[in-house]
Formats: structure tokens, C-alpha cells, sequence
């Protein structure tokens, strides 16, 4: 439920931000999280899909969007800040460890759990870049929205890097009949989060008008 909520949310906010960014050029950043919200959208979906539909890449591909989502991220902050390149060259790297890394872990029994652990801490270190990237900009009169994205970014990396050392000491439990306490929390947290960055995004870009 939480899934189709968070696909259908997801969509919604990338038909919206990509049409504002189309129709007002001065909204800078908003076309990039629109694309991180469609990653998300489609991320979600597949997880919805049955595994054995998708096979061993059931994994992969969920995994990969939900990172390449906050690539995009990265881009809009380096969009947002002016920056003289908009090449999220961490990102690419992170993403090339993402796909590498599920190469290397499908040969081993807990696969799900490598691929929890690797994407927790993968996510960590693109919000922390993203969140440095912002702490940098910081200027008069965008203070409020650039801390507000800040906080979002710097607790979602907390929450991440907790979620891999939970799953490295407590692994991921396999009981069908009831929900995992642990993932159900992650769904809710990426869906607030994503939410949260979406409109600090766009109030970051309205102040950068009136400036």
C-alpha cells in the first residue's frame, strides 16, 4: 500500500514539477527532481512487481533508480547553485559501484541483504555530497530553504547509514506472514523524504527568483 501510495505521489510530482519547469525557465532545478521523482515513481513500481517476474534483476533495477533519483537531486542543487559544471561525478561513481557491486553479490546466499547494506550506504554518501554542495551556497536571503534541504539530507544519511548496521547485525527477517517493522519504516521514511526535498527544492528556486 505504502508502495503504490508513494508510485502514484511520485508521478503526480513529476508531471507537475516538469510542466512548471517547461512553462517558467526561471524555475531553475525543478526539470532535474522532476526526473528524480519519476526514478522514484518507477522504483516503487517494480518493487510492487513479484520478483519472480523480474528474476535475479528484481533487485538491481529497484535499487539503481532509487539512487539515480537523488543523482538527480545532485544535479538540481548543482543546477539550483550556479555551479560551472552540472556532471555529478560522485553520482556516476556510486552508481557504477551500485551496478558492480549487485555483479559481485548475486554469486553469494544473502544477496538481498548485500544489496540493502551497499544501497543504504551509496545513498548516504550522495545526500551527504548534496547536502555539502548547499552548505557551501549558503547566501542572504536563502538561508531558511537551503538549512531546511540540509537537515532533510543530513538526517536521511543518519537514517541510512542506522538501516545498513541494523541489517548487518540483525540481517533481514524472512517471515511472509508479517511485515518487516524495518523496511515498512524505510518505505515511509523515503517517501517523506523525497516529498521534503521536492519542496525545499522548489521553494529554493522560488526565493532564487525574488533574489
Amino acid at each position: 500500500a505504502i508502495l503504490i501510495i508513494a508510485s502514484i505521489i511520485f508521478s503526480c510530482g513529476c508531471i507537475g514539477l516538469v510542466t512548471v519547469r517547461l512553462t517558467n525557465p526561471f524555475f531553475k532545478g525543478l526539470g532535474w527532481v522532476g526526473g528524480a521523482f519519476a526514478a522514484g515513481a518507477l522504483g516503487a513500481i517494480i518493487f510492487e512487481v513479484r520478483p519472480d517476474v523480474l528474476g535475479g534483476i528484481a533487485v538491481l533495477i529497484p535499487d539503481t533508480l532509487i539512487l539515480l533519483a537523488y543523482v538527480f537531486l545532485q544535479v538540481c542543487i548543482l543546477e539550483l547553485t550556479e555551479s560551472a559544471s552540472l556532471v555529478p561525478k560522485l553520482g556516476i561513481v556510486l552508481l557504477a559501484i551500485q551496478a558492480a557491486s549487485y555483479l559481485v553479490f548475486r554469486h553469494f546466499s544473502h544477496v538481498e541483504q548485500l544489496c540493502v547494506i551497499t544501497l543504504g550506504l551509496l545513498l548516504a554518501v550522495q545526500v551527504l555530497e548534496s547536502a555539502a554542495s548547499l552548505k557551501k551556497s549558503v547566501k542572504a536571503g536563502m538561508g531558511a530553504p537551503i538549512w531546511f534541504s540540509i537537515t532533510i539530507l543530513s538526517s536521511f544519511a543518519a537514517y541510512n547509514i542506522f538501516r545498513s548496521i541494523v541489517v548487518i547485525v540483525l540481517g533481514i527477517p524472512q517471515n511472509p506472514e508479517f511485515p518487516n517493522p524495518l523496511e515498512v519504516l524505510t518505505a515511509l521514511v523515503f517517501l517523506g523524504t523525497g516529498l521534503g526535498l521536492g519542496f525545499g527544492m522548489f521553494w529554493m528556486a522560488s526565493m532564487q527568483i525574488r533574489i
